[in-house]
């Protein structure tokens, strides 16, 4: 089976300024025959942060590169939201939960550095740094 992938915001952010950080092996599992999706929520966030100047790059900027990459813009769906409560974590970032729930519903991969997010063990996570 060739899924799909969904990138965490901080994949983004590599995948458009600095791409060294992502590890080869999650390079290569970029590179194949995947569509890669960033969702709103993802979207959202760092928006967020660039409004409290946490983040340097404005929502324009993200989502403009993002399309130049060829990166699919996921939606946040009715659907999404009513599942957040059959994935079972105890993980209390708001956005991180419902990007986890997204991959899930979607039958996506789920591409973060996030060690919280990869020590939840679930099969469909994915190390964005080896």
């Amino acid at each position: 089976m060739n899924l799909n992938v969904l990138i965490d915001s901080h994949v983004l952010i590599w995948a458009l300024y600095e791409p060294s950080k992502i590890g080869k092996i999650a390079q290569k599992l970029l590179m194949t025959d995947r569509e890669v999706y960033c969702s709103t929520v993802s979207l959202w966030e760092l928006t967020l942060k660039y409004h409290k100047k946490k983040l340097p790059y404005s929502p324009d900027e993200l989502y403009i590169g993002a399309r130049e990459l060829g990166v699919e813009i996921l939606d946040l769906k009715g659907e999404h939201v009513r599942a957040l409560t059959s994935i079972d974590t105890n993980h209390s970032d708001p956005f991180d939960r419902m990007l986890i729930t997204q991959a899930a519903r979607e039958s996506l991969l789920f591409m973060t550095a996030d060690k919280t997010l990869l020590e939840l063990n679930m099969p469909f996570i994915r190390k964005a740094s080896e």
